[in-house]
């Protein structure tokens, strides 16, 4: 802690350029793992952008559907000491683990959505920062008595409802103050009710700049980057999980062991079949006609259909062929890639591999029947998945990376670099287990029907 403190010293004591921080900033973040470990390993999985967009030292911001953490390399002076730091590192995982850069991205009203995420995200912390709301600021200055550990939402409904009670002289908020007022003037009037409702809501407003954190840089998220977006926070999470032990978890707040639960459970309890029909629908794939929409051309002839964006995302499906296959099992992989078949809209790319991807076939879109090199088993050895991401990588065709859904018994090695590829869905034949240690994606069991496509 003491070369912490040295290296803060002198971020503070000189001038920095941007990204010169990273030494002390890598050296941080391990120690912060140390003490903190699961908020450290949800942290450490984002990439780390130096740039002054944030009017904060640190912040979460989107490039892409890519959420990173920015630094600011010009407010190193802002913060008293590493401990300081580290308590903004847990006021930013909370934001993150309750995802509030997801679910507040499209917010237009920053500054109320940054009261009402702070006040329930310091209500988790031992030691909220001195800067930063808390639920009994936010009632002081309301004068109200909200619940304590409510969703954001909660507390963002209670701001705008004074909002647009300090325009209504007749309000109940207002009625308070203007009682209030008559206690010491005797001559409470509708105008001075007003002025007193604005002043509280200038008074709130002029508060927020000393947020720590800038929740503004969420908003660089677009809508069709949204689906990816939540897939990385998941992502995040059961990163954070894996590298953690229960005994670590023990010691977080009950508030917050009860949120992992409730993500893990809203996650976990969706079939297969579900993320796949959601993912799919991630790409640009044409225009299709609807009359649900206005021709833009002629928008008052009712008769004529708009247009829709068509969506799919480019699938890439590897079969396991290895000796541990049966024939059984092989019949169940080929039953499951038709009901893909008939559920995408799009071609789709089979790879059969065992230690190596030994063939690629593509299937066109509409397809209906496999072709017959589908049933033409290579029998091979052992099983190795990252033969699957090497291909993959190997490919420059990808303008984005594509979603793959292996087929496989479970049995390979128990470490594998994914290459970036992300959206990856596991399908293990049921009663195995997957042998690869935090998987990239999501592991499902394959039943013996394969499963329908809805």
């Amino acid at each position: 802690m003491a070369n912490l403190d040295q290296q803060l010293h002198h971020l503070q004591q000189n001038s920095v350029r941007t990204g010169d921080s990273e030494p002390f900033v890598s050296d941080l973040l391990a120690t912060f793992m140390r003490e903190q470990p699961f908020y450290g390993h949800l942290l450490v999985q984002l990439p780390r952008r130096y740039e002054s967009t944030a009017s904060t030292l640190f912040a979460l911001g989107w490039q892409g559907p890519q959420l990173g953490l920015l630094i600011n390399d010009r407010c190193w002076s802002t913060v008293v000491n590493v401990d300081e730091i580290q308590a903004m590192l847990i006021h930013l995982s909370l934001h993150l683990l309750w995802e509030h850069p997801l679910r507040y991205a499209f917010e237009a009203d920053v500054a109320t959505v940054a009261i009402a995420t702070d006040v329930a995200v310091n209500q988790m912390m031992n030691h909220p920062l001195p800067q930063t709301w808390t639920l009994a600021a936010l009632n002081q200055q309301l004068g109200r008595h909200l619940p304590a550990n409510a969703d954001s939402q909660l507390y963002l409904k209670a701001l705008r409802e004074s909002s647009s009670q300090s325009a209504d002289p007749d309000s109940s908020a207002d009625a308070k103050q203007a009682k209030f007022n008559d206690s010491l003037s005797r001559q409470p009037t509708a105008v001075s009710q007003r002025r007193n409702g604005r002043h509280r809501l200038d008074q709130i407003k002029s508060i927020t700049s000393q947020l720590v954190d800038d929740p503004s840089t969420w908003q660089t998220l677009s809508h069709h980057n949204n689906q990816q977006a939540n897939e990385q926070i998941y992502c995040l999470l059961r990163q954070a999980l894996a590298q953690t032990t229960s005994v670590q978890r023990g010691r977080l707040p009950s508030t917050v062991t009860a949120q992992i639960s409730r993500l893990r459970h809203r996650w976990q309890n969706q079939p297969w079949q579900a993320w796949l029909a959601r993912l799919t629908g991630s790409m640009p794939l044409g225009q299709q006609t609807s009359y649900a929409r206005f021709n833009r051309r002629q928008p008052y002839r009712m008769e004529l259909p708009g247009q829709l964006q068509r969506r799919v995302a480019e699938l890439v499906i590897a079969v396991d062929e290895s000796a541990s296959i049966d024939l059984d099992t092989l019949t169940t992989f080929l039953t499951t890639v038709q009901a893909i078949m008939r559920a995408t809209p799009a071609s789709i790319t089979v790879l059969f591999f065992d230690a190596d991807v030994q063939r690629s076939v593509t299937l066109a879109a509409g397809q209906i029947k496999l072709p017959t090199d589908f049933f033409r088993r290579q029998v091979g050895g052992g099983t190795r998945f990252q033969a699957i991401f090497d291909y993959l990588a190997s490919q420059v065709k990808w303008e984005q990376p594509p979603i793959v859904l292996v087929l496989t018994d479970g049995q390979g090695e128990s470490v594998i670099t994914a290459e970036g590829f992300t959206r990856v869905l596991w399908l293990v034949t049921a009663g195995h287990e997957l042998s690869v240690q935090s998987p990239p994606g999501w592991v499902f069991p394959l039943t013996r029907d394969g499963g329908e496509i809805k």
